[in-house]
């Protein structure tokens, strides 16, 4: 199973991709985690790149079903296409106001050497 750290690094889309089965060897659509729905392993992947082949990833002879990839968490790269959510320029917002605040009030530089 995926596990997180931080969920503030993860958001609920309000349009999910949609969930579909690969084949092994198989370009991955997008990038992101991908599970094994036959054993539960997961991978790492990236868009346009193979995913793990039936030589690089077989089951044990006691695992059912076959080996097919589902994305479960999708690598979303704002820097290179669509646009970001409501909620991303709503902290990254709230970044900005914080960093001017300091800049603006804090009588002493960083390295903690007074200003001018």
């Amino acid at each position: 199973m995926a596990t997180y750290k931080d969920i503030a690094f993860l958001e609920r889309p309000s349009r999910a991709k949609p969930m579909l089965d690969c084949q092994p060897g198989a370009v991955t659509p997008w990038s992101g985690i991908y599970r094994c729905m036959g054993c539960g392993a997961e991978v790492a992947s990236i868009e346009g790149q193979p995913l793990p082949g039936e030589d690089d990833h077989q089951h044990a002879p006691g695992d059912p079903g076959e080996v097919r990839w589902r994305m479960i968490v999708a690598a979303i790269q704002y820097l290179t296409r669509g646009t970001p959510s409501a909620q991303a320029i709503r902290r990254w917002q709230r970044r900005q106001r914080i960093e001017m605040f300091i800049e603006r009030w804090m009588p002493f530089r960083r390295d903690g050497r007074p200003k001018g």
